[in-house]
C-alpha cells in the first residue's frame, strides 16, 4: 500500500513539474521577440544617423543614434500613420558646450565647412513651448532650430 501511494505521489510530481516547465517554455520568449521587433528606433525613420552624435536634454553625450532611443528626450512617436522623431529638452535641464540652453541636438561626426554644397532640410513641428519659465530669462520661453 505504501509503494503505490509513493508511485502515485512520485508520478503527480513528475507531471506536475513537466507541466509547470512546459508552460513557462517559449510562449514568453515569442512574445518578448515579437515586442522587440515592433520598436521603431529614429535611425530606421532617418537613414542617415551614423554621421552624427546625438547630445541629450540632460547634457549626455548619447554618440552615435542608430537603433537608439531616450524616453525622455529622443524616440519614435507614430501620429496619423506617419512617424515622426521626436527631440524634446526640458526647461531646466543641463546644458553643454557654448550654449546657456537646454538641447537635444545632433552634432555632425565630420567638421561641416560653409564651402561645401552640403543642405539640411526637415519638416518639423513645434509641439509645445514653456509658458512657465521665469520671465526675465528669455530662453525659458524659447524654441530655436538651426
Amino acid at each position: 500500500m505504501n509503494n503505490k501511494f509513493f508511485s502515485l505521489q512520485a508520478m503527480l510530481l513528475i507531471f506536475g513539474c513537466t507541466l509547470l516547465l512546459n508552460s513557462c517554455s517559449d510562449g514568453a520568449t515569442e512574445s518578448n521577440d515579437n515586442e522587440a521587433q515592433d520598436v521603431v528606433y529614429a535611425s530606421d525613420v532617418i537613414p542617415f544617423f551614423e554621421h552624427w552624435k546625438l547630445i541629450l536634454g540632460n547634457g549626455v553625450n548619447a554618440g552615435v543614434p542608430v537603433d537608439f532611443e531616450e524616453e525622455d528626450y529622443f524616440y519614435v512617436n507614430s501620429e496619423d500613420d506617419e512617424d515622426w522623431v521626436v527631440f524634446k529638452s526640458p526647461n531646466g535641464g543641463n546644458t553643454h558646450g557654448t550654449s546657456n540652453n537646454t538641447r537635444t541636438e545632433l552634432a555632425q561626426l565630420k567638421k561641416w565647412s560653409p564651402t561645401t554644397d552640403a543642405t539640411l532640410s526637415a519638416t518639423l513641428k513645434v509641439m509645445n513651448v514653456s509658458a512657465s519659465g521665469d520671465p526675465r530669462v528669455a530662453s525659458t520661453h524659447s524654441v530655436v532650430i538651426g
